[in-house]
């Protein structure tokens, strides 16, 4: 193609949030936070990995890497490699074989990085057949449990997706539609202490210190699993984009949490929330957490990655009315997965330390690895 791709230039930044409004809100200035945070502030970047297609010196598509460091087990030496996303074509230029240019000089270039591997852990439908098209491999589709709510079918009766996507763009009209379907306020929510167990605290942000000290007395089963120390716990839940609930069980030290996630600039924005973690020292004390949620966000959607549950935090939900989704289906009937390429040769076989990277079952996935969160 006659395109030029180049690395993140700042003269660029206001095109490249102008273009984002597609997937990160519809104010700029919202855009520009998320940009420095994901992609200048992440604790383990090297440099801004944010991809531009330029036409004319007109940006037309781009797409980010972002930093995450991974360990095996728990052993804490890991590695970092990057995530993509953030993936976004002008409407004019798609169709027309710019993903897989771009896809292509990214992986070329990350390998002359460093870097071994690159995962996807947002991928959208359309994204998916894609990456699966041009050799990426999907490890398997991730079992969700979901509730919905009564608000949220009415949503989708009173606005067709097209008509909510282009509602998002404008910024004073997704305000409005946000307060007309939810009328819900966040302070609210956080001050519902009567809808909680009495053991469990409400917060609106993470207690960095005693997350990672709990995290760390996990016994991860060398299972690959993303590194959450006090520095991630600092940046990660510092995203401009989301609003989060923290439930806290506090004995003489922190004994569970679970984090609960909103979308800030969609219009489900409280209500619709998503379950990022939940870290618990006994079955007991995850129960009470999920107790508190089913409580907390009665009558609003929640959804949970199966995988973060115990067998009894599993059946807990289900006799709750929560629908664990199958292994598979169609992309019409979309549900997560993971997906990675190496950066150089054959995507047949990808191991990390002789573990193979492409059986889910040497994963501990949760939620919070989604950048779409």
């Amino acid at each position: 193609m006659d395109y030029e791709i180049v690395k993140y230039e700042n003269s660029y930044e206001d095109q490249i949030c102008e273009l984002e409004k597609e997937l990160w809100s519809p104010d700029l200035n919202v855009n520009r936070s998320y940009l420095r945070w994901k992609y200048f502030d992440n604790p383990y970047a090297a440099s801004s990995n944010m991809y531009m297609v330029l036409d004319g010196g007109k940006l037309i598509a781009a797409r980010g890497m972002y930093a995450t460091k991974w360990q095996l087990g728990n052993d804490a030496d890991g590695f970092i490699t990057p995530c993509g996303g953030d993936t976004v074509i002008n409407n004019e230029y798609r169709n027309r074989g710019v993903y897989n240019e771009l896809a292509d000089f990214i992986k070329k270039d990350q390998h002359d990085l460093g870097y071994s591997y690159i995962f996807n852990f947002s991928a959208s439908p359309k994204t998916l057949i894609t990456s699966l098209s041009t050799g990426w491999k999907s490890i398997g589709r991730v079992r969700t449990m979901t509730l919905a709510s009564r608000r949220s079918g009415v949503t989708r009766k009173l606005f067709s997706e097209r008509v909510i996507k282009k509602l998002v763009r404008n910024a004073r009209a997704a305000k409005f539609i946000k307060r007309l379907l939810n009328g819900f306020d966040y302070n609210k929510l956080l001050n519902s202490h009567r809808k909680v167990l009495a053991n469990i605290r409400i917060d609106n942000k993470p207690c960095h210190d005693e997350m990672a000290a709990l995290v760390s007395k996990r016994d991860n089963d060398n299972k690959l699993v993303l590194t959450r120390d006090q520095k991630f716990f600092e940046w990660r839940y510092s995203n401009p984009r989301s609003k989060y609930i923290f439930l806290y069980r506090f004995d003489d030290q922190l004994n569970g949490y679970l984090i609960a996630q909103t979308h800030a600039y969609y219009l489900d924005y409280l209500e619709h929330f998503n379950i990022l973690e939940l870290e618990a020292v006994d079955s007991s004390i995850e129960l009470e957490l999920l107790e508190s949620m089913t409580s907390l966000f009665h009558s609003r959607s929640i959804t949970i990655w199966s995988s973060m549950l115990s067998e009894n935090g599993r059946n807990f939900l289900v006799k709750k009315g929560i629908i664990e989704s199958g292994p598979s289906g169609s992309a019409a009937e979309y549900t997560p997965t993971v997906l990675l390429t190496k950066t150089k040769g054959s995507n047949n076989r990808i191991e990390y330390r002789g573990v193979d990277l492409l059986d889910i079952n040497n994963w501990d996935l949760k939620m919070m690895y989604s950048d779409a969160y």
